[in-house]
């Protein structure tokens, strides 16, 4: 470690006297996961992204007592968050499912001959 990052560790110690800053952890890492559920697209990621940033509120405001309360809040507001969503995320296509108007249905299947002398079914 650099001399400059100690020193600068030191003064953050020194400053909150040891103490970690939880509910910034909890925002940060409901923005973390937020972000990464961009990247999965499956919604269970949001979920949890949501449930810590709502636990950084009570947590700023004093209200939990400590980790176990925060990691037993983080799982009622997921709990709740997927009471509430699950039937609005059910509803949501899948990324390339077949339209929902042609979905058991019987369609016509055409040849159509595209480029000279190759075919093309659709």
């Amino acid at each position: 470690m650099s001399t400059k990052a100690a020193a600068w560790l030191k003064v953050l110690c020194s400053k909150w006297s040891g103490k970690i800053i939880n509910y910034i952890i909890w925002a940060a890492l409901g923005v973390i996961l937020l972000i990464g559920e961009l990247h999965t697209l499956t919604f269970v990621l949001a979920i949890f992204g949501a449930a810590a940033i709502i636990i950084a509120i009570p947590t700023k405001a004093g209200v939990t007592a400590g980790a176990g309360t925060q990691f037993a809040l983080l799982s009622a507001f997921s709990l709740i968050l997927i009471y509430i969503l699950r039937s609005r995320i059910r509803k949501r296509p899948a990324i390339g499912a077949i339209p929902p108007d042609y979905q058991g249905q019987k369609v016509r299947v055409v040849k159509i001959d595209i480029l000279q002398g190759q075919s093309e079914t659709v």
